[in-house]
């Protein structure tokens, strides 16, 4: 099964760089959920949790404002 490459990167420094079979993102918006195979886009992000699932381990991260940008595969 193929997985989905997260990276988080924050002025310092890389604050998270994982693998995940499924993130959910705050957008400035509302919530947009990304799986393996999702169409390329780039968002502004809301406030926050980013949440990934990977081997059936939920994880957390909060944010506060930034961009997301998926790429192709």
């Amino acid at each position: 099964m193929s997985e989905l490459k997260i990276v988080v990167v924050t002025p310092e420094r890389t604050a998270i760089d994982e693998m995940a079979e499924f993130v959910s993102l705050p957008i400035f918006d509302g919530e947009m959920g990304v799986g393996i195979g999702h169409a390329p886009f780039i968002a502004q992000l809301g406030y926050g949790e980013i949440r990934w699932r990977s081997a059936n381990e939920t994880t957390r991260f909060f944010v506060d404002a930034g961009f997301v940008q998926v790429q192709d595969d």
